[in-house]
């Protein structure tokens, strides 16, 4: 059973083009992240969001303690994705880790927008457990070392 707006194959391909028009602009004006220290070059450059994102700040200042250059973006919007911002980040970083409360699906997301620019690396958690800010420190130390 074909369920949908437009039976019409026709009246279906506009439609789908308006809706292209749309996610496009969408795409262009509806951007949300935050990026904080990711205007140099940078040892690590850290891709969190949520509760992470706040760990990872923490983190992140420890980093910088040690004498690394580190910088963050928070994706606040999923859809659309921060690609662009990630990708110019990415280019003046030696490393980026994807930092999350789960197996690893944003780390995806991560590595489309790096496009080889930069190693990209995951660092996360499931399950109910959430790292505190010494243990995500020592992971990249781990990865920026190893």
């Amino acid at each position: 059973m074909v369920k949908t707006l437009f039976l019409n194959p026709e009246l279906a391909f506009a439609h789908n083009i308006k809706l292209k028009a749309k996610y496009d602009r969408i795409e262009l004006s509806e951007v949300r992240c935050e990026e904080v220290e990711t205007d140099g070059d940078m040892d690590v450059l850290i891709v969190s969001f949520g509760t992470m994102a706040r760990v990872c700040r923490t983190s992140m200042d420890s980093l910088r303690s040690k004498g690394l250059k580190v910088g963050l973006i928070r994706p606040i919007s999923l859809y659309p994705f921060p690609l662009e911002e990630i990708r110019r980040a990415a280019s003046r970083a030696k490393l980026v880790v994807s930092v999350e409360l789960s197996m690893g699906q944003l780390v995806e997301d991560v590595d489309r927008a790096v496009r080889g620019q930069a190693p990209v690396r995951w660092y996360g958690k499931a399950g109910g457990l959430v790292p505190i800010p010494d243990e995500v420190t020592e992971a990249i130390l781990g990865m920026v070392e190893g």
